[in-house]
């Protein structure tokens, strides 16, 4: 198809950036899509955004996160009223059989509570998330200077 082996590597390159901003994990029945997490100094904290995805035919659910990276980590869900967002701990968040969820700015997400190191750009930070029936999922962040970046 190509007679030129440069403009095939041409077009390898282009290819790369979209293939990294496009990471996923699965594990079992559980995919997770493009966790990423923002930009942020050491102590301070840092939202973890991802979307879920439950291919099985038996629900589960997602009961904790851990990071080393984190003092604290937390589920949160937006609580929206006057004109503002807020967000709440939640305990788990529901992953119905064959069924997504997104977390995403304004929505769901995972916050990451005194940060031990700062989060720099375009670093990767590993996570765990530990779902009811699916057990410990290992997935790596990829650290994003804003929501726009990649998406």
């Amino acid at each position: 198809m190509f007679r030129h082996p440069a403009i095939l590597t041409v077009f390898l390159l282009l290819a790369l950036p979209g293939a990294v901003l496009a990471h996923g994990f699965t594990h079992g029945d559980i995919r997770v899509m493009h966790p990423w997490a923002t930009v942020a100094a050491e102590g301070k904290s840092s939202p973890v955004y991802m979307t879920l995805t439950n291919a099985g035919l038996e629900a589960d659910r997602l009961i904790a996160v851990e990071a080393k990276a984190a003092g604290r980590v937390e589920i949160q869900k937006a609580k929206k009223g006057g004109g503002a967002v807020a967000y709440e701990p939640i305990s788990t968040v529901e992953l119905g059989a064959k069924k997504t969820v997104a977390m995403q700015p304004g929505g769901m997400r995972v916050l990451l509570v005194d940060l031990k190191e700062p989060l720099r750009h375009e670093y990767t930070l590993p996570m765990t998330l530990v779902f009811e029936r699916a057990g410990r999922v290992e997935i790596q962040a990829v650290i994003q200077k804003s929501a726009a970046e990649g998406h």
